[in-house]
């Protein structure tokens, strides 16, 4: 499987094949990421896989899954949905 070329808001080239957000339903910390920040990252990205995990007491997270087995992730906790619009541009772009 070759790697998607993702586009930014700003329409910068994006790489990664692969993001996974994880969420709690119930915790404080994921309000506002639940459903805005997917909606908003398939507008922008298109061809983006985007896994969604949500389970109780769980840390709210980006994981951005490169070539060769190679991971970043970044902390959602408490980030408001252009917060975490603006995380996820970065890890893609490799600067987080």
């Amino acid at each position: 499987m070759g790697a998607s070329v993702l586009q930014s808001s700003d329409g910068a080239k994006l790489g990664g094949p692969e993001v996974r957000i994880h969420l709690c339903q119930c915790s404080p910390g994921s309000q506002g990421l639940h459903g805005e920040t997917r909606r908003e990252s398939e507008k922008t990205n298109p061809n983006l896989p985007i896994l969604t995990r949500e389970c109780p007491n769980l840390q709210p997270e980006l994981w951005n899954h490169h070539t060769f087995g190679k991971e970043k992730n970044v902390s959602w906790y408490s980030f408001s949905p252009d917060q975490a619009t603006r995380s996820l541009e970065n890890i893609l772009r490799g600067k987080a």
